[in-house]
């Protein structure tokens, strides 16, 4: 799979973060860039939660923490806020 078609939605190619540091196929580079999109799409998914929508599997809130933690792992830091 493309590297494009990760970052439209990593959740597809990825059941977790941690997959993603796992991925053989990916540069650090590369990683670093499929988890900040899903670090994006995690914070959009806790304001959804916040105006009441209901979390699939986990929260965004953990899920967030664990895109941070992998981020962390790569050495870089979380995107823009």
């Amino acid at each position: 799979m493309k590297l494009e078609e990760i970052l439209q939605d990593p959740t597809a190619v990825f059941d977790s973060p941690s997959d993603v540091l796992e991925a053989k196929e990916l540069t650090r580079e590369e990683k670093i860039d499929v988890l900040h999109q899903w670090e994006d799409d995690a914070k959009l998914l806790q304001i959804a939660e916040g105006e009441g929508m209901e979390a699939r599997g986990n929260s965004a809130a953990e899920t967030l923490q664990e895109v941070l933690a992998a981020l962390k792992s790569l050495g870089s830091e979380s995107g823009a806020d």
